[in-house]
């Protein structure tokens, strides 16, 4: 493949060079509403009087919801033509024009499989610091979360998560100095992981099919919270008044929970498979797993948080801390060669990737440095995310980050690379 040249662009990825229009409105004409500065012309709204009905009271309101509904619409429409235009005066048009436009979009999609496959969050606190660092040929994989040498060995892992994800043609010390690091990239780079976590967050939760639940029971808050147990809601003992959310004693992280934690059916959850698909492949395939008709967020799904952030604004879960931990401990059994943990990639391989010669299930050779380093991307890239996204987005934390760890793998990485 020839080398393409990388052009800088600080320009948001996901705008397009094309104007927002109404489809029904010809090209080169304004929209009614632009032609008349004439206030008449717009719709009255009614004024609110002392003695109006109940009924005239909710159809005022009514009608007042509608026009500040459609004088929003109508700003942000305006904002992204604004914006719009002049991305295309500075990308330019023709050739050098599209290229740019072409690198946004590898931009876009890089940061989207990012998100799907590899960490939900640059380290909390230090995301500017990520962009600035410089790989450490001597940073060890073992070390990433660890006590010892914090942040660095955290930031040292994202950088590594970073490369991985960034095609061979763009790795050079050059090119990728050039985009990565840059100031620009990066606020895209977080601004576009943001982007994908909502994405994948409304996937999930508009398919309570999917979880054996209805639109009602995932719509709020309040109604979220019958499903607390199954992602590891305990009250304190001693302190009847308090609780919290374990981290391992999740019921629904395993395959047939007795009650307590076992680390021999940890990250199997059947609703594991469902999440993992549902995110690379669609809800119709998630479906089909379902129905084991063909060989994940769900913990964070049930949860009674609104957004997706690093700690639950309502439920107090660090979401974040889980999904390390979980990836630690993935990562360690994997270059430890723990049977418990070689057994979970062997079942998630076989249940997604059954015609692949290459998996995980046998471990990698921690006694080198690139192998281990390999071992661990993939630990990030497979089963680690798909489970991780498979319990934050669905019922907890940190199952699809342990899907990617422990399915994905080369074989994904050698599929993705057809793509």
């Amino acid at each position: 493949m020839p080398k393409r040249t990388r052009t800088q662009t600080t320009r948001n990825p996901r705008l397009g060079k094309r104007l927002c229009r109404d489809p029904e409105t010809p090209t080169g004409r304004q929209t009614p509403a632009a032609e008349s500065n004439d206030e008449n012309d717009a719709p009255q709204l009614p004024s609110i009087r002392a003695d109006m009905s109940r009924d005239e009271l909710y159809e005022a309101a009514r009608r007042y919801e509608a026009d500040r509904a459609e004088s929003q619409r109508t700003r942000r429409e305006e904002q992204r033509n604004v914006l719009a235009e002049v991305t295309n005066v500075l990308s330019g048009s023709g050739k050098a024009g599209d290229e740019k436009d072409k690198a946004a979009e590898d931009d876009l999609r890089f940061i989207q499989e990012f998100v799907a496959t590899f960490m939900l969050w640059l380290p909390a606190g230090w995301e500017e610091e990520v962009w600035k660092a410089k790989e450490d040929e001597d940073f060890s994989v073992l070390d990433r979360f660890g006590k010892d040498e914090q942040p660095f060995n955290k930031i040292q892992g994202a950088l590594a998560d970073i490369y991985a994800v960034i095609p061979e043609e763009y790795r050079d010390p050059e090119d990728f100095k050039g985009w990565i690091p840059a100031a620009s990239h990066g606020l895209q780079f977080t601004s576009g992981m943001n982007d994908q976590r909502s994405f994948t967050v409304t996937r999930l939760r508009h398919h309570p099919d999917l979880w054996d639940c209805t639109t009602a029971q995932l719509s709020s808050q309040q109604e979220r919270r019958q499903f607390r147990d199954l992602i590891g809601y305990r009250v304190k003992s001693k302190k009847p008044n308090e609780y919290y959310y374990d981290t391992m004693n999740v019921p629904v992280l395993h395959a047939d929970y007795q009650g307590k934690h076992d680390p021999r059916k940890i990250f199997l959850g059947p609703l594991l498979f469902i999440v993992h698909a549902a995110i690379t492949l669609g809800p119709v395939a998630a479906a089909a797993i379902k129905a084991n008709r063909v060989p994940p967020k769900l913990r964070w799904i049930l949860s009674v948080d609104e957004t997706f952030l690093p700690t639950g604004s309502v439920s107090a879960i660090e979401w974040q801390a889980d999904f390390e931990f979980y990836l630690q401990i993935l990562t360690e059994g994997l270059l430890k060669k723990k049977p418990s943990i070689l057994n979970i990639f062997r079942v998630w391989d076989n249940k997604f990737y059954p015609n692949s010669d290459e998996s995980l299930a046998g471990g990698v050779d921690s006694r080198s440095k690139r192998a281990s380093r390999r071992g661990v991307q993939r630990v990030s890239s497979g089963p680690w995310t798909a489970l991780w996204w498979g319990i934050e987005s669905g019922v907890r934390s940190g199952l699809v980050h342990a899907y990617r760890v422990f399915v994905a793998g080369p074989v994904w990485r050698k599929e993705r690379g057809r793509r």
